[in-house]
């Protein structure tokens, strides 16, 4: 038995001689005894230790082979995948004019016509192949509310078929909100709607300058009041956008939802991110308000803050747990609503990164997606974060320097997954050793 190549030990505050020690293999934490942990690091283990520790992950029985596996995880998880996961784009029309806004030039009227509509469907049931039981179809815009008509009908169509073979559909909706209603879930929950995500930029106020409607009247009333409405009829996952200079004022949405009663109990999880920022040509100047790189010292100063202020209150966050890109994934795929198919909702109307078309199928694109950057990136062989980051997101290393490839996030988690740890441990109670 060796200690593993990606684990990460942290003191814990108010137990002196106490380390954390978190596996990013396996997402998995125990509190031990520093000098154990250091018995551990000289590869001496005792045999009462050995079981626990190798059930979390801490310990492995080969170091190498471990290495291996964390390289093979994306192949493997092609392999063993049992499901289609399709972002189904249907227009670029939108009620909202959001200041930030990725899409920019790209909005209009045109829309996913019928015989694009049919196409996605038969295109899905070619690539629903046997031993796979579930079709995940997350429904985007625009504001894909203002396309209701066409999610009842690809819904119901694709439930019927994937049913018809003994799988299961499930969709889910990211909207902003402000047309999501209780008829609307009630139309969708028997058609497999699994749940929304809805965006809240912070407060009110702060909210309302970044997201009005296209009239320029604020949208945060609204939404708020159609998430009470809808809530317990589906699960509601909010997401949030901030900057450097509102990030603080995130809290105060936090109570103002729990104040309306929508607390704990009626939404999550909760994932507040930076606005990013864009060079594309068809992304207004105001995009240029966000980070350049998840490396940069605010960000991991927000995302601690954020993230303690969201346990605080009993909200949900995300799992720190390895998740992959669906880039890397075979099986997950973006449908534009003209056909053209990509492997990211963000890289949509970047001819470049189009990699087919529903009608002809895929084309070879391996190395216009760096989908052997990890092989590549020596640094990425020695570096313990590999399970949790995979080479860190495309996009952004796209947008700062105008090609795709590793994306490091070291510095990013340098600074944030010990805090990160702790919180959680704190205030979830997961702070027993291993017996």
């Amino acid at each position: 038995m060796v200690l593993s190549a990606y684990v990460k030990a942290y003191p814990f505050p108010g137990r002196p001689g106490t380390l954390l020690v978190f596996s990013t293999r396996k997402a998995s934490m125990a509190l031990l005894p520093e000098d154990l942990y250091r018995r551990l690091e000289a590869g001496e283990v005792p045999p009462e230790a050995e079981e626990p520790l190798l059930r979390l992950g801490i310990l492995v029985r080969d170091r190498e082979a471990e290495v291996r596996e964390a390289f093979g995880f994306l192949d493997r998880a092609n392999r063993e995948t049992t499901g289609l996961t399709i972002a189904v784009i249907l227009g670029m029309e939108c009620n909202f004019r959001c200041s930030y806004c990725y899409e920019g030039s790209l909005k209009g009227p045109a829309r996913m016509d019928r015989a694009t509509e049919d196409r996605l469907v038969e295109f899905v049931d070619q690539r629903f192949r046997p031993g796979m039981d579930t079709v995940v179809v997350d429904f985007y815009g625009g504001e894909p509310l203002l396309y209701r008509d066409a999610i009842v009908r690809i819904s119901g169509s694709l439930k019927r078929l994937v049913e018809e073979r003994g799988g299961r559909f499930h969709c889910t909706l990211v909207t902003n909100g402000s047309l999501l209603t209780p008829e609307i879930v009630d139309e969708l929950n028997p058609l497999g709607l699994m749940g929304v995500r809805v965006t809240l930029d912070g407060p009110g106020d702060v909210h309302d300058r970044f997201r009005p409607f296209r009239s320029g009247r604020g949208s945060y009333e609204a939404i708020v009041t159609n998430l009470k409405r809808c809530a317990g009829r589906t699960r509601i996952g909010l997401a949030g956008t901030y900057t450097r200079d509102n990030y603080h004022r995130f809290p105060e949405l936090l109570d103002d939802l729990s104040d309306r009663g929508l607390g704990p109990e009626a939404v999550g999880p909760i994932q507040f991110s930076p606005v990013m920022h864009t060079t594309d040509e068809f992304a207004p100047p105001e995009s240029c308000v966000g980070c350049a790189s998840i490396n940069e010292d605010w960000v991991a100063e927000a995302t601690v803050f954020l993230r303690e202020e969201v346990l605080k209150r009993g909200y949900r966050p995300p799992k720190i747990a390895p998740i992959a890109c669906m880039v890397d994934l075979e099986y997950a795929f973006t449908v534009h609503y003209d056909g053209t198919l990509t492997k990211c909702p963000a890289l949509v109307g970047h001819e470049q990164f189009v990699a087919g078309n529903l009608w002809e199928g895929f084309q070879d694109y391996r190395e216009r997606f760096a989908l052997d950057r990890l092989r590549t990136a020596a640094a990425c062989r020695e570096c313990e974060y590999l399970p949790l980051c995979l080479g860190g997101c495309r996009y952004m290393k796209y947008q700062r320097e105008g090609r795709m490839g590793v994306e490091c996030q070291r510095r990013f988690l340098d600074r944030t997954l010990g805090p990160i740890l702790i919180q959680e441990a704190r205030l979830s109670g997961k702070t027993r050793a291993p017996s």
